[in-house]
């Protein structure tokens, strides 16, 4: 719902069309077995940095006092599962996914299993594990270019 389906995620509408802040902006989690990364990942100019900072911790704070909509999350539901398939749609892709899921001690179908948990999730589920997991304030930034302002 926050990054990765051009104008129709949270981040890519709010700050990239509405406000005009980054040429283009992404998200996403990096799981492992016990920790697990949120990334956001963007391309501004350096006078928006700060507010794009901002702008996410604002979306985050969102996604963890309020539940998705049922059209915010029926997209979601369907870039996810476009996404898992796409994933694996070529040898390399293949390869990668068994690798990944043997080193996680995963079951090899998990990809299906997932695809299923997708499928059934709730906004409110959403929103409880954004509340759970997800630490706004907690944010680290790492700029490469020009310094931000």
């Amino acid at each position: 719902m926050l990054g990765g389906g051009f104008y129709s995620t949270r981040l890519s509408r709010d700050l990239r069309k509405d406000a005009g802040l980054v040429y283009a902006i992404d998200s996403g989690f990096e799981l492992e077995q016990s920790r697990g990364l949120f990334l956001t990942a963007y391309a501004c100019d350096p006078i928006n940095v700060s507010r794009v900072q901002a702008g996410v911790r604002r979306e985050l704070e969102a996604m963890r006092k309020a539940a998705p909509t049922g059209d915010e999350l029926q997209r979601a539901k369907a870039m996810l599962l476009r996404h898992t398939q796409l994933a694996e749609a070529s040898t390399n892709g293949i390869a990668a996914g068994l690798l990944d899921r043997w080193r996680l001690g995963l079951p090899f179908d998990e990809p299906t299993i997932a695809a299923r948990h997708y499928l059934a999730l709730t906004g409110e589920e959403v929103r409880a594990a954004f509340a759970k997991w997800v630490r706004p304030k907690d944010l680290a930034r790492v700029s490469l270019g020009p310094t931000p302002h």
